[in-house]
């Protein structure tokens, strides 16, 4: 047994002074590798045998395992940087992203018997508390990212701002999810990717906004300040296309406030770039009033 386990680590070239996320992200390598290679041996068996149907639920099971492995490695990164306050002291909240990753990848497991149920079987109950476990898990995985840029002591509020803003959009994605009645899996499913292709394009964008302020020979504060004017054109925009294209309710507000948090999370990341070149808007105060 233990040279099996010794020809798996130099196999997989896994030592000691990995970290996890490193040992994750290996594994995920591998394990990318052989679903390619198993796809390729099943291709050359479809040329010589006529196979049966299920091939798109090995697919999706595939995909799944992979989204298994990304779960545990955002979280063991999160972990590994010091995030929740890991770097200032030994409370117990930097250990949250394990709890975030248990429960984001109980739903996912829970997703793969869904796919070759099609998901209708089982009771609606199981289909509600599977998608409430990932999108929970996954709100709770954002909010270790959140907590990682460094930034002024000053600006921290927004932080603070941002973590109440996904605590609450995690309580209106178990609403959503708890309200339909049958849920439908395969619409929750359609609009869980939905959110996440909005909020994806979203980062993108303001990704691009962000670098190019960065980029330009201007003032820290002035780039920040282009940028928010930016935000808020972004989202009032979005408010508008919300109001005009769905009704008020949880799901209204769970797209609004992840584009939200999309937005401010490249702007957090833009005072993280400016962290030394910030000025202290309370000691400018002071200095107006003195004069």
């Amino acid at each position: 047994m233990g040279r099996l386990d010794g020809a798996m680590k130099n196999i997989l070239r896994i030592d000691a002074s990995m970290t996890s996320a490193a040992i994750l992200a290996k594994t995920l390598a591998w394990a990318v590798t052989l679903s390619a290679a198993a796809w390729v041996v099943i291709g050359l068996v479809s040329l010589r045998f006529e196979l049966g149907g299920g091939l798109d639920d090995v697919f999706s099971t595939q995909l799944i395992i992979a989204g298994v492995f990304a779960i545990g490695i955002a979280n063991a990164f999160i972990m590994d940087a010091g995030g929740f306050g890991g770097r200032d002291g030994a409370s117990l909240l930097p250990k949250t992203p394990i709890l975030w990753a248990l429960l984001a990848i109980a739903g996912m497991l829970m997703l793969v018997w869904q796919v070759w149920v099609d998901f209708e079987g089982g009771p609606n109950e199981v289909l509600k508390a599977m998608y409430s476990l990932i999108g929970v898990g996954l709100c709770g995985t954002y909010a270790g990212f959140v907590s990682l840029p460094v930034i002024d002591r000053t600006y921290r509020p927004l932080r603070w701002a941002m973590h109440l803003l996904t605590a609450i959009l995690a309580v209106e994605i178990i609403e959503a999810l708890w309200r339909a009645n049958p849920l439908s899996g395969v619409r929750a499913g359609e609009q869980f990717a939905a959110v996440g292709a909005y909020v994806g394009f979203v980062l993108v964008v303001y990704a691009a906004i962000a670098f190019i302020a960065a980029r330009a020979k201007i003032s820290p504060t002035r780039a920040l300040i282009i940028y928010a004017v930016l935000g808020l054109i972004g989202f009032g925009l979005v408010l508008v296309n919300l109001w005009g294209s769905l009704d008020a309710g949880p799901l209204r507000f769970v797209l609004g406030a992840s584009l939200l948090l999309s937005i401010s999370t490249v702007a957090i990341v833009l005072m993280h770039h400016y962290v030394r070149g910030l000025p202290n808007p309370w000691s400018a105060a002071k200095r107006l009033a003195a004069a």
